[in-house]
C-alpha cells in the first residue's frame, strides 16, 4: 500500500525492484543482490497487476536462494499460464486471419500484432487482445464468424468495440472506428480500411506503417491513461517499439500532427518515463515525468495537476472518465483491505478449520499495512532530514583550519 500525502508519494523499494528486474532482464544481464529483505507477495501482486510477471519470473532465475518456495511456485504457475495462452492467442489470431480472408472482410489489425519481433525472447511478451478495424457493413458477418467459432460476445464498458471472448481468456476486439477518442487523430485514421497497406500473403489482411502504428500507439496510451488502466507493460511495449523504430529518421508530418492533436507533451513524457525505467539517459527535467510514474505504479490514481500538464485540451472526455473510474477504484481499495477469503487462507492457514475469524484476520493484516506505511513514512522523512542537516567536517580538516588561523 502507498502513504499520500498532498501530492507526495513514497513509492515503495519493492516497486523499484521491479523494475530493476525488468531491465536486467531487457539487457541480459545478472539481477544484482540487494542487502534489503523483499516483500515477495508484494512483488508478485505488483507484477500481476502491470502484467509483467513473465519477465519478472525470468529475472528471478538464478536468485531463487532469496525466494521462498511458495513464491517461486506462484510465479512459475502465473508464468505457465500466460505462455499457455499466448500459445492460444497466436493460433486463434492466425484463425480469425484465415476466416476474415476467407469471407472477403477487410480488416486492419491494430494491437496484439508483430510484439514478438521487438523483445529479446518470444516468451516475454504479453498477450492482452487482438484489436481489429473493420468496415461498418462488415460487422454482422464478424458476428456470425465469431458466435461460429464459439467466441461469445460481451459488452465494452469505455470502448466502443465488439469484445468476443473464448477459454482461456483470448479477447479479440472489432471496431467500426479507431479505439481514439482525440479529433485529430481519429480524422487521420478515418480513411477505408482497404487503403492501408496489405499483408502480402493475405488479400484481406492489413497493418499499419511504421508512423501509423507510432500514432495509434501513443492515441492508445492517451485512452489508458483516461481509463487509469496505464500499466508497466504499455511502457515497455511502447519503449522496445520506439527502439526499434529510431533507425528511421524522424517524420516530420508526424511531429506536426502530433502537435496538432495537441499530444506532443504526453508523447514526450511517455518517452522520458520508459527510458527512465528501461534506458539509460539518465533523469529527465521537470516534474511531470515522476508525477506520471506516481500515477502508473498506483494504478491510475486521480491526479489534475499532471492531467492539466499532458493532456490540458481532454478536461471534457477526463471527466467523463473519471466518472466510470470512481466505482472501479472503490472495488480496488475495498479488494485491497478486504482480499478473498482464498487469498487469506493462503496467509493465514487457520482460516481453513475456522473461517468465522475471517473479520479478525482482515483487522489484523490491516493493522500490520497500517504500521508499515507509517514506518516507510517515517523513515523517507528522516533520510530527508539527514541529508538538511550540516555534515560535520573531518577532524583533521578543522586542525588545518586552527592553524591556518
Amino acid at each position: 500500500m502507498y502513504l499520500w500525502i498532498g501530492r507526495v508519494r513514497i513509492i515503495n523499494f519493492e516497486e523499484r525492484y521491479v523494475i530493476i528486474l525488468l531491465k536486467a532482464v531487457l539487457e541480459q544481464t545478472p539481477v544484482k543482490n540487494t542487502q534489503k529483505r523483499i516483500n515477495w507477495e508484494k512483488v508478485l501482486r505488483i507484477s500481476d497487476f502491470q502484467n509483467i510477471v513473465n519477465i519478472v519470473h525470468y529475472g528471478m532465475l538464478g536468485i531463487e536462494k532469496n525466494v521462498s518456495e511458495e513464491y517461486i511456485d506462484d510465479f512459475y504457475q502465473k508464468y505457465k499460464r500466460e505462455l499457455l495462452l499466448k500459445q492460444a492467442y497466436k493460433e486463434a489470431e492466425q484463425t480469425v486471419k484465415w476466416q476474415l480472408d476467407r469471407h472477403g472482410i477487410h480488416a486492419l489489425f491494430l494491437a496484439g500484432h508483430g510484439e514478438y519481433n521487438y523483445y529479446p525472447k518470444e516468451e516475454l511478451t504479453y498477450a492482452e487482445r487482438v484489436e481489429i478495424l473493420i468496415e461498418k457493413k462488415d460487422m454482422h458477418t464478424v458476428q456470425d464468424m465469431m458466435k461460429e467459432m464459439d467466441y461469445e460476445e460481451q459488452q465494452e464498458r469505455l470502448d466502443n468495440g465488439h469484445v468476443f471472448v473464448r477459454t482461456p481468456g483470448i479477447q479479440i476486439a472489432f471496431y467500426e472506428s479507431v479505439p481514439i477518442g482525440n479529433d485529430t487523430l481519429e480524422k487521420y485514421f478515418s480513411k477505408s480500411v482497404r487503403k492501408y497497406k496489405k499483408v502480402s500473403e493475405y488479400k484481406y489482411i492489413h497493418l499499419l506503417d511504421v508512423e501509423e502504428e507510432y500514432l495509434y500507439r501513443i492515441g492508445r496510451l492517451v485512452e489508458k491513461y483516461m481509463q487509469g488502466e496505464l500499466k508497466i507493460r504499455h511502457f515497455l511495449d511502447f519503449w522496445l517499439y520506439e527502439n526499434a523504430r529510431s533507425d528511421r529518421e524522424a517524420d516530420v508530418s508526424t511531429t506536426k500532427l502530433l502537435e496538432k492533436a495537441k499530444l506532443t507533451e504526453f508523447a514526450l513524457q511517455a518517452a522520458n518515463l520508459a527510458d527512465l525505467w528501461f534506458g539509460n539517459k539518465g533523469v529527465p527535467e521537470g516534474g511531470e515525468v515522476f508525477a506520471l510514474e506516481e500515477y502508473v505504479l498506483s494504478g491510475g490514481r486521480e491526479d489534475k495537476w499532471l492531467d492539466g500538464r499532458l493532456l490540458p485540451f481532454e478536461k471534457v472526455r477526463l471527466d467523463f472518465y473519471k466518472r466510470n473510474r470512481e466505482e472501479e477504484w472503490e472495488g480496488r481499495v475495498r479488494s485491497w483491505w478486504f482480499p478473498s477469503k482464498d487469498y487469506m487462507t493462503r496467509l493465514f492457514p487457520i482460516l481453513k478449520k475456522f473461517p468465522f475469524l475471517l473479520w479478525f484476520f482482515w483487522l489484523k493484516r490491516g493493522m500490520r499495512l497500517l504500521t508499515n506505511m507509517y514506518k516507510e513514512y517515517m523513515k523517507k522523512k528522516w533520510s530527508e532530514i539527514k541529508e538538511k542537516l550540516p555534515k560535520k567536517k573531518p577532524k583533521e580538516e578543522e586542525e588545518n583550519i586552527d592553524n591556518e588561523v
